[in-house]
């Protein structure tokens, strides 16, 4: 330990226990800050004024004045911690490595990585300690999204409780602030309410709202907000949640669906980009007049055919077809690479299977040598949700499993760019 606080009765001990230390870090070589040294002298709870301290060895610390406050463990104290000075400090900090983050060429999973494991801990050592309101750390986290629209690394329309969630859940990953305070103070008022020691009965039994761990408080603390929670949140919202009905339909890999987030090779701007269209929130002209209520947008049909509403489906969906030949093994493969939007994905296999029975029949009949026609649906959705089927059919062309990975970060940088050529945005 290099940060030690040492408590006495009069002056005589004080010197007598600073010795003591004194010595004990000659023996383990290690030398005392004197720059961060200080004496405080406190009589009937008021600060005086006092002089330094002289150790032997002409080693001498420093007193404090009235008006001056020390820095212990990172924290501004005198009598108490001063609460809104190491506040004030702490956000300040935290602005500024937010922005040093947001401003590197990580892709987004890393700048969220780096997010939560660098920017948040500065906040977090502080919890249960300093006493932070709600208010304060809703305040906080709307801080860290307002940053990360800036950026254009979400949505302003973008589902919230989406982006707290794990990745392998679909989620972006985002620690929230609000919960971590919770889990924090839950986790010290547990340890010190188990505690034998007088002392630590003692403060758990005084405590009525001085500490940050309100031992004598039930009201006002934070409540749990789980996965499961978030998840209800997200799957409960008509647009946001549509996403989130693809990815848990009957038949569909949520695993193979969410690879391309816990992968995280996607640039931030993109990776941002792709949620919005998943969250049906870019401003299609259906989007704008039905939801938003923009009254300047008087028209609703899509901009280049005119024949169908503007929504995020009707851009995104396409539907190219390949043939495959294989001479040596006498096989035709009839590959059809389809990319539908997410509420057709069972029709969208099927009518594939359906659709080329006719054709398997000509072609066992007019090429040869064929011994089998093998119809090879490839189907996955515009906002790459991956079908079981998809596996299944990557299996028997005798590719490896891992293929749709980059097949999911084509069609997701296609979409992106669709979506922006269509809209100009």
């Amino acid at each position: 330990m290099d940060d030690l606080k040492i408590y006495s009765s009069n002056r005589d001990q004080l010197l007598s226990m600073t010795e003591e230390v004194s010595s004990v870090s000659e023996a383990i070589k290690m030398d005392f800050g004197l720059d961060k040294c200080t004496v405080l002298e406190v009589k009937r709870g008021k600060v005086h004024a006092t002089e330094g301290l002289q150790l032997h060895g002409g080693v001498a610390l420093q007193g404090l004045d009235v008006e001056e406050k020390y820095k212990y463990l990172g924290m501004y104290q005198i009598l108490e911690v001063n609460h809104g000075q190491v506040q004030d400090e702490i956000v300040a900090a935290f602005k500024v490595r937010l922005s040093k983050v947001l401003g590197t060429s990580l892709s987004a999973k890393d700048k969220i990585d780096a997010i939560n494991s660098w920017a948040m801990p500065l906040v977090e050592y502080s919890f249960g300690v300093i006493k932070w309101s709600k208010t304060a750390l809703e305040a906080l986290d709307r801080l860290v999204r307002r940053m990360m629209k800036e950026c254009r690394m979400l949505h302003p329309r973008c589902s919230i409780a989406r982006l707290y969630l794990p990745r392998c859940e679909g989620g972006r990953g985002l620690v929230s602030l609000l919960e971590r305070c919770r889990i924090h103070k839950e986790g010290l008022r547990e340890y010190f309410c188990q505690q034998k020691r007088d002392i630590c009965k003692a403060v758990v039994a005084v405590d009525d709202g001085f500490s940050a761990l309100e031992f004598g408080e039930n009201e006002g603390l934070i409540l749990e907000i789980t996965v499961e929670d978030r998840k209800a949140e997200w799957a409960s919202m008509a647009l946001h949640g549509a996403y989130y009905g693809h990815l848990h339909a009957e038949g569909v890999d949520v695993e193979a669906s969410v690879a391309w987030l816990e992968e995280g090779s996607l640039f931030p701007e993109t990776e941002g980009f792709i949620a919005a269209i998943q969250d049906q929130v870019v401003p299609t002209r259906y989007y704008l007049k039905r939801i938003v209520q923009d009254n300047t947008v008087q028209e609703e049909a899509c901009r280049l055919c005119g024949s169908a509403p503007e929504t995020i489906f009707h851009i995104i969906s396409s539907r190219p077809d390949v043939v495959w030949h294989d001479k040596k093994e006498g096989k035709v493969y009839i590959i059809d690479v389809s990319v539908p939007d997410s509420n057709n994905l069972a029709a969208a296999y099927s009518e594939k299977v359906r659709k080329y029975r006719d054709l398997s029949v000509e072609i066992l009949a007019q090429w040869t040598p064929v011994a089998s026609v093998i119809t090879v649906p490839i189907v996955m959705s515009a906002l790459a949700v991956v079908p079981r089927t998809l596996i299944e059919s990557l299996a028997r062309l005798g590719l490896k499993r891992d293929l749709y990975k980059p097949m999911q970060k084509a069609v997701i940088l296609a979409t992106c760019r669709t979506v922006r050529l269509v809209l100009g945005v």
